[in-house]
């Protein structure tokens, strides 16, 4: 990047207060900010951008990055004594995590770059980018694209008081609305009226869902038959220690030690899905209740950071 490129905007933050801006000056030596915690966290930043001094989202020549990466990933910016600037970034990899045998390669996450005259700019030249690449996915794939479909998600209307009739009213609702997509969101599974138990237990619960007139199933037929896609919350990556699979599965879970639990946050610990039982079993899971149910879409929630 230019001299001129003088001031480092990246964002941070915490739960409720997500992408707060925050600049520096860009001097001689390195600038970093990484996410450890085996996913984009809060305080990461998405973009690393560099322009000149007070640059806004309509004037300033900007450079920006972004790691296309979900998981552990680090963007920087460094500056020569000789005045040249570089930015960049990458997966952030932990000894002994990646080992290649001879003649085997490994594909790195991409690094994105843009510039613009302006944030504006910079963000409408990711935007032409992400959609080309979308497009040519679609077209490689023999995939006809089609405009995103409205959801309508359960989650706030009725949280974990999942009830047949209240559910098929508010599917109704949603039909009048003009949704296309009906997602129910947790509660659905095992014993789990509320976030301290049956995270991991992914098996339709015979209380709340009942075989029957009024099961999850009969739910999903009524969503199809109103002409809207069935969705599904899933965490497959999380556990209550209060559930069957921990119970029965103790060691499937991730631990510094075989004797110590990390740290619980929002009564979760994380399943080692690099331990193959443990990884069949949400594959199958999931799986089976896609195919049972005739699932459209899954919503794929990562609340509890890994680390």
């Amino acid at each position: 990047v230019p001299a001129d490129a003088n001031e480092i905007l990246t964002t941070t933050g915490h739960h409720l207060r997500e992408r707060s801006p925050q600049r520096q000056d860009f001097t001689i030596g390195r600038f970093a900010k990484a996410s450890m915690a085996g996913r984009p966290d809060f305080d990461a930043t998405l973009l690393l951008n560099v322009g000149e001094k007070g640059f806004g989202f309509t004037h300033g020549n900007v450079y920006s990055a972004h790691v296309a990466w979900s998981g552990n990933s680090v963007l920087s910016a460094e500056r020569l004594p000789y005045t040249s600037g570089v930015i960049g970034g990458g997966e952030v990899l932990f000894g002994g995590e990646i080992s290649l045998a001879n003649g085997e390669s490994y594909t790195t996450p991409w690094l994105v770059g843009s510039y613009g005259e302006g944030l504006n700019e910079v963000a409408a030249r990711f935007h032409g980018y992400i959609r080309r690449v979308h497009r040519d996915w679609l077209v490689a794939h023999n995939i006809a694209p089609k405009p995103r479909p409205v959801i309508l998600n359960t989650w706030e209307a009725v949280y974990f008081d999942h009830d047949y009739d209240t559910l098929v009213r508010l599917a109704d609702k949603a039909v009048e609305s003009g949704v296309e997509r009906f997602v129910v969101d947790d509660g659905w599974f095992g014993a789990r009226r509320d976030d301290t138990a049956g995270l991991g237990d992914w098996q339709i619960s015979q209380d709340v869902w009942p075989d029957g007139d009024k099961s999850l199933k009969a739910l999903a037929d009524y969503v199809h038959g109103k002409g809207m896609e069935f969705g599904l919350w899933f965490e497959p990556e999380m556990v209550n220690p209060d559930s069957n699979l921990f119970r029965e599965h103790p060691d499937w879970v991730l631990k510094p030690t075989a004797n110590r639990l990390p740290m619980q946050g929002r009564n979760q610990q994380v399943v080692d899905l690099t331990n193959p039982d443990a990884f069949a079993y949400i594959y199958e899971s999931m799986n089976r209740l896609v195919g049972e149910l005739g699932i459209d879409y899954i919503k794929w929630d990562h609340n509890k950071l890994v680390t």
